[in-house]
């Protein structure tokens, strides 16, 4: 499982919107990562929740500030939002399971 692409366009997207692109998609990737090996490290687990939660969160936050400017359909940013709310409820049951809760 992975994010949705960035759509096509005719022009390239900003620097901007590809450096954050390539951001969110090692956030997503590694925590998937973690999560495919089922041997549940409680405070690795937790750490990669709370990556999520204090970085790529908000980046999608401000990508969405600049979607007007940069032409980045909001359609896509809430696919990758969806994604991403996915991937905290996992990691989630992962902290509990790990807890013994």
């Amino acid at each position: 499982m992975s994010l949705p692409p960035l759509p096509l366009r005719d022009l390239p997207w900003s620097s901007h919107i590809y450096n954050a692109e390539h951001l969110l998609k090692g956030f997503y990737r590694r925590s998937i990562e973690v999560l495919a090996q089922g041997n549940y490290n409680l405070h690795r687990i937790q750490q990669h929740r709370d990556s999520i939660l204090e970085n790529a969160i908000p980046l999608l936050l401000e990508m969405e500030d600049a979607a007007p400017d940069e032409g980045l359909p909001l359609r896509w940013l809430s696919d990758c939002a969806d994604h991403f709310a996915r991937l905290i409820a996992e990691l989630e049951n992962a902290v509990q399971s790990a807890a013994g809760v």
